[in-house]
Parts: C-alpha cells; sequence; structure tokens
C-alpha cells in the first residue's frame, strides 16, 4: 500500500517538477509574456492665446509636418475668470471631451481632450 502512495507523490512531484523547470516545454506552458510597445510623437508646438472683456481665443494648429494626423490626441486645457456665467469657458468647437473641469463660483478652468479625425 505505501509503494503506491509512494509512486502517486512522486509522479506529482515529477509533473510539477517539469511543469516549472519546463525542459522539454508542455504545451508552451507557462505562456510567454506579451510586451506592449508604443511610441510617442510630440507634433507642433505650444499654442497660447489670450482676450480681454469675453472675447473668444482662437488657436490655429501648425500645417505641413507638424500638423495633428488622424489620430492624433489633442490636449487643450484653459479657463477664464469669474466675471460672468454667461458665456462659454470651453471650447466651442465641437469634438472635444471634457477630462476634468472646475466649474465653481469663482474662476473656471479645465482639461479636454480629442481625437483627431480625417480632416
Amino acid at each position: 500500500m505505501w509503494i503506491k502512495n509512494f509512486q502517486k507523490i512522486i509522479a506529482i512531484a515529477l509533473m510539477i517538477a517539469w511543469i516549472f523547470i519546463g525542459v522539454p516545454r508542455i504545451w508552451n506552458f507557462p505562456p510567454k509574456i506579451q510586451e506592449a510597445q508604443a511610441a510617442i510623437a510630440l507634433r507642433g508646438t505650444t499654442k497660447i492665446g489670450s482676450a480681454g472683456n469675453g472675447g473668444d481665443v482662437t488657436l490655429t494648429f501648425d500645417t505641413g509636418g507638424n500638423a495633428p494626423q488622424t489620430g492624433d490626441v489633442v490636449i487643450l486645457f484653459g479657463g477664464r475668470g469669474n466675471t460672468s456665467d454667461t458665456q462659454a469657458w470651453g471650447p466651442i468647437t465641437s469634438g472635444y471631451t471634457a477630462i476634468a473641469t472646475i466649474d465653481s463660483t469663482g474662476p473656471k478652468f479645465g482639461v479636454w481632450y480629442k481625437v483627431m479625425g480625417a480632416t
């Protein structure tokens, strides 16, 4: 009886050792960890603008090789003082998604992003 138990223990120990040592590999176990690779490219230059008395600020993207390309993420941040709650304080152009905003009775501030389309 003890011989059968000993054989089972040895068989289980060999299987565990074989799996974790990996020589020879069994069914690609454990699987290889896949690496994620990404490249970040910074295009264009920082755009700065200001306006007084509630005027709109216009920011123009670079053209040519520095222009935003399809799939690029554009991040916009800015704000305004607290003189009036009637005017927009974020981007008026459609397509921007708010990341975070502070909409208090004081100054307004926010961060938005947009994934650029084909045009």
